[in-house]
């Protein structure tokens, strides 16, 4: 049971991440005077928003009241400061290099939860798809893609 409740705890956190992402995207995507950036950003906070309504629906089969409870009290101050620093960026190299930050904090927050022992099958496929999602954008911001209209 200890360990089925320390992968709740990671996937709640990474619930709270993508809310954080969702977030800052948003704000970054309102804030952005550079009309190529909009359209990334716009999808990118559906496909974090789609995330988090997954993983919550996860959370709630294989959790219990006491983990939601959990999930309201973790609202990580380290995760928000984290991403802060993307919003105060006006660069466009160091605005796209911050993404890349972001995302590549996501994968490996994910790869922590991918390593749990125990895991439902269901979840494993469901953290390992919307993991390649996220390293797949990754790579395009690598590569210098991702902006592109």
């Amino acid at each position: 049971m200890k360990g089925s409740n320390n992968f709740l705890s990671k996937l709640n956190e990474l619930i709270i991440m993508n809310e954080e992402v969702e977030k800052t995207y948003k704000k970054i995507q309102k804030n952005t005077s550079n009309e190529e950036f909009i359209p990334f950003f716009k999808d990118k906070i559906e496909v974090r928003n789609q995330f988090g309504q997954l993983l919550l629906k996860e959370v709630n089969k294989l959790g219990d009241k006491e983990q939601e409870s959990i999930m309201l009290n973790r609202r990580n101050k380290l995760i928000r400061s984290s991403f802060k620093k993307s919003l105060q960026i006006n660069d466009e190299l160091n605005l796209q290099n911050e993404v890349y930050r972001i995302e590549q904090f996501s994968v490996e927050k994910y790869n922590e939860l991918l390593m749990e022992m125990n895991l439902p099958l269901k979840l494993c496929k469901l953290l390992i798809r919307q993991r390649d999602i996220i390293q797949y954008t990754s790579r395009l911001i690598e590569r210098g893609e991702a902006f592109v209209v």
